[in-house]
């Protein structure tokens, strides 16, 4: 008895969940409960899984450490197919990765990358080999410092080693996913664990009812918040009122304390910026030989300088011929991606990192 409704939840579950990896399939799930994939007609979507062939991924940087301005500077940058995850925020600024599902990707009430399907299947310890399609179309997928990163098996990375080299891991363990598996694996994965990710990803909506919206919905919630903003006005007034009077009986401590403390930071200041000059002065002679023969064919977003190591964000054609490339310059060694290798609408973006070779005054040239 408790088996026949644990199959009839898991078939109703599986009746609300589609997959896209370029064609629309649905999940169904057979007499003794395994889960499949089949080609399905275009139709009304609940939850639609998308393929990381058909979602853009990318990780920004903002120098916000404020989680509600965050939040507001998204919001802006908003467009209906875009999607912002926050990593992390500390001291330095905020990490956020950027999703935009591409054109082509069916209507549904909730889209969601296979990539955060699969977070749980990996670790920091092994890589997972994922089959796309059926007999075809590989990934690479794995965890390194709580972050997922992916790349497809094109090019140069063709193999787990190749792919080890390009994030910098040594992930020990390997395991793959095969597409006659993928349903089983995935279905489990759609539980109350994913109200945080589905909030997250929910399409904008193009119209609503105003008139509803504001008889059941904001004008009793608008009363509770009036009620509860008077409330912490009151109590916010109060210990201002109460800080004001702490504060100005030690005004003139705090005053020298924030004057000095200003000071020793601006002199901290001027000694970072002063070591980090003498210790990378020694390796930017040879950047413009190495970097000028690209321009023509690169569009190079920044260059960084981390201690001995060059690192360089850019859009090709090719991120795998680039770094051939690149990596046979005279002047360059050890150079390999630092993040997996993103598509864009003219190409694909990666960043590549590298080190100066010092002593070495022959012609660059690219290859």
């Amino acid at each position: 008895m408790i088996s026949r409704i644990k199959l009839f939840i898991k078939e109703k579950i599986a009746s609300h969940v589609h997959y896209f990896n370029g064609r629309l399939y649905k999940f169904k799930v057979d007499n003794v409960g395994n889960v499949v994939l089949e080609p399905a007609e275009s139709t009304k979507v609940k939850l639609l899984i998308v393929s990381p062939d058909f979602v853009l991924s990318e990780l920004q940087s903002y120098p916000i450490v404020n989680k509600k301005e965050l939040k507001g500077l998204l919001a802006l940058k908003k467009m209906p197919s875009d999607h912002y995850m926050i990593n992390s925020i500390t001291k330095k600024g905020a990490e956020v990765t950027h999703y935009r599902f591409q054109a082509g990707v069916p209507e549904a009430w909730f889209m969601l990358p296979e990539l955060l399907m699969l977070d749980k299947f990996v670790g920091e310890d092994s890589i997972l080999t994922v089959e796309h399609k059926k007999d075809s179309h590989y990934f690479y997928l794995t965890k390194l410092a709580k972050r997922l990163y992916y790349a497809p098996k094109v090019g140069l990375i063709n193999s787990v080693e190749r792919f080890q080299v390009a994030i910098g891991t040594s992930a020990p363990n390997e395991r793959s996913l095969s597409w006659s598996n993928k349903a089983n694996a995935i279905l489990p994965c759609v539980n109350l664990e994913l109200v945080k990710w589905l909030i997250l990803f929910t399409p904008k909506q193009k119209a609503f009812n105003l008139k509803a919206l504001l008889q059941n919905g904001l004008l009793p919630i608008s009363l509770v918040l009036v009620v509860y903003m008077s409330v912490v006005s009151g109590m916010l007034l109060f210990q201002e009122h109460s800080l004001k009077q702490q504060l100005s009986q030690q005004s003139g401590t705090i005053k020298n304390t924030f004057a000095l403390q200003s000071e020793l930071n601006e002199q901290v200041a001027l000694y970072g910026s002063l070591k980090s000059f003498v210790e990378q002065r020694y390796s930017i002679d040879n950047l413009w030989e190495v970097m000028a023969p690209f321009f023509a064919t690169l569009d190079v977003d920044s260059i960084n300088l981390n201690g001995k190591r060059f690192t360089f964000r850019a859009e090709a054609k090719s991120a795998t011929q680039t770094l051939e490339k690149f990596s046979a310059l005279a002047f360059v060694s050890d150079a390999k991606f630092d993040t997996p290798i993103s598509k864009s609408r003219t190409g694909e973006r990666f960043t590549i990192s590298f080190v100066l070779r010092e002593g070495n005054n022959e012609e660059v040239q690219v290859p």
